[in-house]
């Protein structure tokens, strides 16, 4: 498998999320056994995680302290 030029072009596409998924299950044993359906379903809930996250903390910071 071409992991590296994978992680490039999730990087290049802006999905960091999912290409931070993509190297973390990579490195696990127990993830090789997982089907394509259930890999592709964990890098989406990583990426959407994740922006989901970036989108609240902006708004955070700018809440008035009671």
């Amino acid at each position: 498998m071409l992991i590296h030029p994978t992680i490039n072009m999730l990087h290049e596409l802006g999905l960091h999320g999912m290409a931070t998924a993509f190297q973390e299950l990579d490195a696990q044993s127990e993830a090789r056994g997982l089907e394509h359906g259930e890999w592709l379903a964990l890098l989406l809930e990583r990426e959407a995680t994740m922006r989901r996250q970036k989108l609240r903390s902006p708004r955070q910071g700018c809440q008035a302290s009671p």
